[in-house]
């Protein structure tokens, strides 16, 4: 199953019937072809899709996949949930929206290379170590009139002390501010779907 987000839109391609609650306004599509598939993308990448959760289903999940992801260009990017001692979250603000310190790999980049320097760059930390793996996201968008399908992989980051913070202007970004736990919902207010569902996901399995 892959968890997918299509213009704000919760999307899974999946080969069995999710136990979503009854409360959600959702949509079940059951996979014909990679032209009718291409064409309920569309529907929803244009906004002509009331439903907040959309549903791909096949018996085949290897053809219901296949074809999904022939749709893209895969790009691989990386960042980090990063918390002090505090067990404060990092966000960073871009274009009007609360987001995750991460970043497109460069040539021939391991992953967690990535993720370090990413996460140093938009924020200014100079020491920060990976504590765990997380789960890949994946969001879509339309670049010069072709689809983009971004894999971001996540860490679970520690910054230690009170290092000094410094957005990274040239890439947009205007702020860096840590948020505790308890204020949380200010960020998640205004960020993307994907990053809200990361978040929310990371601390509902935290064992603090």
């Amino acid at each position: 199953m892959y968890k997918v987000f299509i213009n704000n839109k919760y999307v899974l391609i999946t080969n069995f019937l999710n136990k979503i609650s009854r409360d959600v306004n959702k949509k079940t599509i059951r996979h014909e072809d990679i032209v009718s598939l291409s064409s309920e993308i569309e529907k929803i990448e244009k906004g002509k899709t009331k439903e907040d959760v959309i549903i791909f289903r096949s018996n085949d999940i290897n053809a219901l996949e296949k074809d999904f992801f022939s749709l893209y260009k895969l790009i691989e990017a990386a960042g980090g949930i990063v918390r002090n001692k505090s067990g404060d979250i990092l966000f960073i603000y871009r274009f009007g929206r609360w987001d995750l310190p991460k970043g497109k790999l460069e040539d021939r980049e391991k992953i967690k290379d990535a993720a370090i320097r990413e996460v140093k760059e938009e924020t200014g930390l100079k020491e920060i170590k990976i504590l765990s793996t997380l789960d890949p996201t994946y969001h879509t968008y339309i670049e010069k009139g072709e689809r983009i399908l971004k894999k971001t992989h996540w860490f679970e980051m520690y910054a230690s002390g009170n290092q000094e913070l410094t957005p990274q202007y040239q890439e947009d970004i205007t702020n860096v501010k840590w948020f505790k736990k308890s204020n949380l919902d200010k960020a998640l207010k205004s960020t993307y779907l994907s990053i809200k569902n990361l978040v929310t996901d990371y601390y509902s399995n935290l064992k603090i």
